[in-house]
């Protein structure tokens, strides 16, 4: 099997997430991190299929754009930082169990 390397850097993943996002913040704090996670995903290391390698792409773009949300929102509302956290609610359960749906039902009531 022959091992498929992402076909972009960590600066066109980058730069793509901030088109994705409609972000236009440089988010230097990710870069090094990203590319010791990225390094070993263009070696034999990873040993990614061309599938596989396209969708690690796709999930890191999507991850970095909703960073970049994050912190444009934060930098428009900074009082966010100020709200209170009251303990949350963790749902565990063994797979197919419904915690998905617990979860959402939850999540709808508004409180």
């Amino acid at each position: 099997m022959s091992s498929h390397s992402l076909r972009l850097s960590v600066d066109e993943l980058m730069a793509e997430s901030r088109e994705v996002a409609g972000v236009d913040l440089v988010d230097d704090e990710v870069v090094e991190p990203l590319t010791v996670l990225h390094r070993p995903l263009n070696k034999d290391i990873a040993r990614l299929d061309a599938e596989g390698a396209r969708a690690f792409e796709r999930k890191l773009v999507r991850l970095l754009a909703n960073r970049l949300r994050m912190q444009r929102d934060v930098q428009r509302h900074p009082e966010i930082a100020e709200q209170t956290i009251t303990g949350p609610v963790v749902v565990m359960g063994l797979a197919r169990s419904g915690t998905t749906k617990l979860q959402k039902a939850l999540a709808a009531s508004g409180d």
